[in-house]
């Protein structure tokens, strides 16, 4: 018995293997062996497999590109920012394009006379999808004469939003097998079989561990027929022009903000946070403080069971009441004079912290009466909110994120500081040669700095270490413990 299950598993490993393989070919009309019925999906590949565009934007061009950029040290993200908008800019003004080969056209038509259910996928993002249909539509293709779905649908995917049109699939940086999971799963029609052409490996192998999750046998064909102009292909000077080497990121610690001095150099401009950078409430046991609440949310959930919005509900308005009652302190005397000092030499500066919009006026007041205006030379005189995913303004030159003050873990509360300086630079179309971000919170700082290098711009984050030891010594208050105990008290309660 033990035998005869070996040998089962063999014989359904190899079945396995057999349904799903990828072959070579620079023929296209080797697709016609393995069409077996209308059960079978058929996918193409546009770019160097459809067809070639002519001129010297194309396929090979955006490829070249992508080494070159490697080769100046971007990486995957800083690559993909450099190069996409260039592609896609330059692309949708190509309108007309070359069948790949001779037989191309007749092959597509073939099928879907047929009944064959025959589609695109392509890496081309969803701003190309217009532009695209022309181009197919100018030798003669129209993919969305036997597409699965007679539906043009957006697809919100992990990495950005794909889109099916007029049956083609726009994967945009999202991996091909994904995007056809995602176009599957939304659709009536379960292939039995697929088929897909592509010159490039990788996107058949994706496509390939896509059928086999979604249970279908799979033929990927890698499509050969342009190999020897890819080759040939030598990408110019002008076109390695648009491409800069990648912007410089440099994380530090200091424990002064005099420090910030010896990193200005012309054109730059400098970010601080607020809490624990500039300043902090004055209070013994920092009631109300950032610390309190972060704790306060933390135990309230894991000692007494509270959920996030009962907690929200109590501690929030109070942690906002103590915020504006209570009086705030620099955390060292020599910023105001720093921060003066900048502007006076033509730096623009801002601040840019998570606290809530109720504390717009408190914050500048207090702020004012440590000598420190960051209205004095504005981006803007006028309040603006940017459609980021949290409550935001930036007014007076500060930007206030509004985040969340849930937490699972003491400090790990969401912000939207990254977003919020991204919004802000390209709203008001900012060019500055380095930011330099100074703030407390290490988390904070990463993500931002990663957000401003990501736009192609010089950052220096410094890691503000003065308010550290005070930090560690603190611990939430007695009476803030009993507060605790008797609105859970008084929750248990109401709900018995």
């Amino acid at each position: 018995m033990y035998i005869k299950n070996i040998l089962l598993v063999l014989l359904l490993t190899t079945t396995f293997y057999t349904n799903a393989q990828i072959i070579e070919s620079p023929i296209i009309s080797v697709v016609h062996e393995h069409v077996d019925s209308q059960d079978t999906l058929v996918l193409f590949d546009l770019d160097e497999t459809v067809f070639e565009v002519p001129g010297k934007i194309n396929d090979f061009w955006f490829t070249q590109m992508w080494n070159h950029a490697r080769t100046l040290g971007h990486d995957d993200h800083g690559a993909a920012n450099a190069i996409v908008p260039l592609y896609e800019s330059l692309m949708g003004q190509a309108p007309t394009v070359l069948p790949a080969e001779e037989n191309t056209i007749a092959l597509i038509h073939a099928l879907q006379k047929k009944q064959i259910p025959v589609m695109g996928l392509t890496t081309r993002g969803a701003t190309l999808a217009e532009s695209t249909a022309q181009q197919l539509d100018s030798i003669g293709i129209d993919f969305s004469v036997t597409s699965i779905t007679p539906y043009n649908i957006s697809f919100v995917l992990p990495k950005e939003q794909a889109r099916l049109y007029k049956g083609v699939m726009f994967c945009a940086s999202n991996s091909k097998g994904d995007a056809l999971k995602a176009l599957l799963n939304a659709a009536p029609f379960k292939p039995k079989k697929i088929v897909f052409v592509d010159d490039k490996e990788r996107h058949l192998k994706a496509v390939k561990q896509a059928a086999t999750d979604l249970g279908c046998a799979f033929i990927g064909v890698r499509y050969s027929c342009l190999d020897e102009k890819m080759k040939e292909y030598v990408l110019d000077e002008e076109s390695k022009a648009l491409l800069a080497p990648p912007a410089h990121k440099m994380i530090v610690e200091h424990h002064s903000t005099e420090s910030v001095k010896q990193y200005v150099v012309p054109g730059c401009m400098a970010i601080f946070d607020v809490d624990d950078t500039l300043l902090h409430i004055d209070h013994p046991t920092e009631f109300g403080s950032n610390k309190w609440i972060n704790h306060m949310m933390f135990y309230g959930k894991k000692e007494h069971q509270l959920k996030s919005e009962e907690l929200d509900s109590w501690v929030i308005p109070m942690y906002v009441d103590a915020q504006l009652k209570t009086p705030f302190k620099p955390v060292e005397e020599a910023t105001a004079g720093i921060i003066q000092e900048l502007q006076k030499d033509g730096v623009p500066v801002i601040g840019l912290t998570a606290r809530r919009l109720e504390l717009i006026d408190i914050t500048l007041d207090n702020l004012r009466k440590m000598g420190i205006d960051f209205s004095a030379a504005p981006i803007t005189e006028d309040a603006v909110s940017f459609p980021i995913d949290h409550p935001n303004i930036f007014v007076n030159g500060v930007m206030f994120c509004g985040g969340s003050r849930d937490t699972d873990k003491i400090g790990n509360q969401t912000h939207a500081k990254d977003r919020a300086i991204k919004a802000l630079i390209k709203h008001f179309d900012l060019k500055p040669t380095r930011i330099i971000v100074v703030d407390d919170r290490p988390d904070y700082l990463e993500s931002i700095v990663n957000m401003i290098v990501s736009m192609g711009i010089d950052c220096v984050g410094i890691r503000y270490s003065r308010s550290d030891e005070r930090l560690k010594r603190f611990s939430l208050d007695e009476e803030s413990k009993e507060l605790l105990r008797s609105f859970a008290a008084t929750k248990i309660a109401k709900n018995s």
